[in-house]
């Protein structure tokens, strides 16, 4: 379990490395594309400018980092069945990939950083840190393996518990848990949201 859960981790973070070089890459071409549509032969890109870094304020990025997420990025997953098995409570989630990108938006991707250890029994804990006022600030929580993705689950679901402790996503603790209707192969329509749960331009 514990090569296993390794493995999972290394190749968790390596996709998170290949999408920030695939994104780099991207930016390269744009410069070469730019310079073969107007620049001289002996162009060259000019000395980027870079500003002083400003301390991130706490203030001004909490309700960022607490805002509702858009509806489409909201799934459902079932939580429990009636006994007949015709009607269930379902939960809402997000992905990782919307944390991470709450926090690029609002913090910056220089200022965050997430970690991952194994504490047992395919058990992992995420240690997600920001970069608040000038100090790093870790928050840590941790998730077991799922039924579903197994090891990289449990990454995904540790990721998003630390994310829940800078109030990212944590709003949908508090939705309801609706009874519906299951169909075919447990198939279902998604409830909608209360209005204080979605986006203010979606309200």
């Amino acid at each position: 379990m514990l090569d296993a859960t390794s493995q999972a981790i290394d190749t968790y973070l390596d996709e998170e490395d290949k999408a920030m070089s695939d994104l780099a890459e991207m930016a390269d071409q744009q410069r070469k594309m730019d310079r073969e549509e107007g620049a001289p032969d002996n162009a060259v890109d000019p000395v980027p400018q870079v500003e002083e870094a400003k301390p991130i304020l706490i203030d001004a990025i909490y309700p960022a980092l607490c805002a509702p997420f858009p509806t489409k990025s909201i799934s459902w997953r079932v939580g429990r069945k009636s006994k007949d098995g015709k009607k269930a409570q379902v939960l809402a989630y997000i992905d990782a990939r919307d944390v991470m990108g709450r926090l690029d938006r609002t913090v910056g991707w220089e200022n965050w950083e997430d970690t991952y250890r194994e504490v047992g029994a395919g058990r992992i804990v995420c240690s997600l840190s920001i970069i608040v006022n000038g100090v790093r600030v870790t928050k840590e929580d941790g998730a077991g393996v799922s039924d579903i993705e197994g090891e990289k689950g449990a990454l995904s679901d540790a990721l998003k518990r630390a994310a829940v402790k800078f109030g990212v996503g944590r709003y949908l603790y508090y939705l309801d848990a609706p009874w519906v209707e299951l169909g075919d192969y447990g198939k279902f329509n998604p409830p909608s949201l209360p209005r204080w749960a979605v986006p203010v331009d979606e309200r």
